[in-house]
């Protein structure tokens, strides 16, 4: 039993040793209230991670790039990102908090394509919109800026799918012309490429470009319901491109199907040239 005794407490030394804790330790510990330390969880949204943050005068690349350090999200910038400058400040705020204070304050907003992946947009302007009354007097109404694409009643939003470098001087809020391109059988029963105006002075409510220049970006256009049918027949029928207007140009034009036949061929209203040697003949005779 000596022996016995000795044994237990020897392992009782051993536990202490090794940082356990005895029965009076826990109840010590319980009254006093004190747990021992654990490891801080993880927050399952990674935009509620805390940062610490410390820039001046520096590209928002850079500001974007510390947060995606320190959160593992990665952002993709606007494309003149380099003429906006931040100065952040802080420490253990929610990357969410200091993401919104700059983009406040720079009008920009935050569009989520992924759990783990952001893109950085400037924030849509407002658009001022001409329109004629049913007694001819113009009214012009301000479209104002929500962070979504704005419809006036009784026009529709139609997308269309357009390569990247048509839609690098596309904007929102542009006024474009839409042309389409396809492959025509003449009345002679001859295919011949044509390029028709099939839409005026419509209104680009959004542009959305791909990553890569190879890419297809989006336009989405506001159109009544006819124009809205045209457009649509003329993404299925050839190739569509749009043409960017002067800003304040609002006048529609009448518009001939371009052909290259048409460009060079011979006007049939143009005057023969007249043969000086025949005349000459004619004066000696």
């Amino acid at each position: 039993m000596k022996l016995k005794g000795l044994a237990i407490l020897a392992l009782a030394i051993a536990a202490i040793a090794a940082g356990g804790s005895t029965p009076a330790r826990a109840q010590q510990a319980k009254a006093s209230g004190t747990t021992p330390k654990q490891t801080a969880a993880q927050p399952k949204d990674p935009l509620d991670a805390k940062l610490n943050l410390d820039i001046k005068d520096a590209p928002l690349k850079a500001f974007f790039d510390v947060i995606s350090e320190q959160t593992k999200i990665g952002f993709i910038m606007p494309d003149d990102d380099a003429s906006v400058r931040v100065t952040m400040n802080l420490r253990h705020m929610k990357a969410r908090d200091a993401i919104n204070a700059i983009l406040d304050s720079k009008r920009l907003t935050l569009e989520k394509i992924d759990e783990r992946k952001y893109r950085i947009k400037p924030l849509r302007e407002d658009i001022a919109i001409t329109e004629v009354t049913g007694s001819g007097r113009e009214v012009t109404k301000i479209l104002k800026s929500t962070g979504k694409p704005s419809l006036r009643i009784g026009y529709r939003a139609l997308s269309i799918l357009l390569p990247n470098n048509k839609l690098r001087f596309v904007n929102h809020g542009d006024k474009v012309d839409v042309l389409v391109s396809f492959e025509s059988i003449m009345a002679d029963g001859r295919k011949e490429k044509v390029t028709s105006t099939v839409l005026q002075n419509v209104i680009v409510l959004d542009v959305e470009r791909g990553e890569k220049p190879e890419d297809t970006g989006i336009a989405l256009l506001e159109l009544n319901p006819v124009e809205a049918e045209y457009a649509a027949l003329s993404s299925y029928t050839g190739r569509v491109d749009l043409i960017t207007r002067a800003p304040g140009d609002t006048e529609m034009h009448p518009m001939e199907i371009a052909s290259f036949h048409r460009l060079f061929k011979p006007s049939k209203d143009k005057p023969e040239e007249k043969d000086d040697s025949k005349e000459e003949e004619a004066d000696k005779k």
